[in-house]
């Protein structure tokens, strides 16, 4: 997560007003202190000093702080990793309907990941970070959809999820929507659009993209 908050790094007094804030128990500045620190922008990054601000925040009930305690833990982010404790910061964010912490929850549920596997309970996440405009998981769930996992197979609200996705900036979502244009999947088949969605997908770096454009001009 990049800092929401605009702040001159130069500015000592701008910083020692965040700092006594936060000192003070502010859970929002603590947050905001821990990703300055995390993304060094008060000095050399700092993720040990990162995680205990975020981690106080995180207690504090501050569901911002619960998701990004939940990823620091999941990746060994200024704490060793770990999985399980993770998932319990994302449910914490998730039942406060954090839109990152529904995400990372679904993922965690979703995959069985620190977690039971409970793929019911991933559509549920799921659709209500969708429904908040996560891409991510507008995409993933577009994709059980279109596998017909957990849910009925539906490749008309697969395309619709992978359209909105793409139309928020996601690489999977721009590729999935592709592959269902040239497939006649869902929508009228045509492989024209579907390398137009390939071609903006593989301007943005998507790594599949390239091959599926070879194989398009191949036929």
């Amino acid at each position: 997560m990049r800092v929401d908050f605009e702040i001159d790094e130069n500015d000592e007094y701008q910083l020692q007003i965040l700092l006594n804030k936060a000192n003070d128990g502010d859970a929002e500045s603590q947050f905001i202190l821990g990703l300055l620190h995390l993304q060094g922008l008060l000095a050399p990054k700092n993720k040990k000093e990162a995680f205990r601000w975020v981690r106080q925040a995180a207690e504090q009930g501050y569901s911002k702080a619960q998701s990004e305690l939940g990823s620091m833990y999941s990746n060994g982010v200024g704490i060793r990793k770990n999985k399980k404790t993770a998932a319990r910061w994302f449910s914490n964010a998730a039942k406060q309907k954090d839109i990152c912490g529904l995400y990372n929850y679904a993922l965690a549920l979703h995959n069985g990941t620190g977690i039971k596997k409970n793929l019911k309970q991933a559509v549920k996440m799921y659709r209500l970070a969708a429904w908040q405009d996560n891409h991510g998981a507008q995409n993933d769930l577009g994709i059980m959809y279109f596998n017909g996992e957990q849910v009925s197979q539906n490749y008309k609200v697969a395309a619709h999820l992978f359209r909105r996705a793409a139309e928020l900036g996601s690489l999977n979502g721009t590729l999935n929507l592709g592959i269902l244009y040239h497939e006649g999947l869902g929508v009228k088949q045509d492989y024209d659009i579907a390398a137009q969605y390939w071609t903006e997908a593989a301007e943005l770096g998507h790594p599949n993209a390239e091959g599926l454009l070879e194989l398009h001009e191949a036929a």
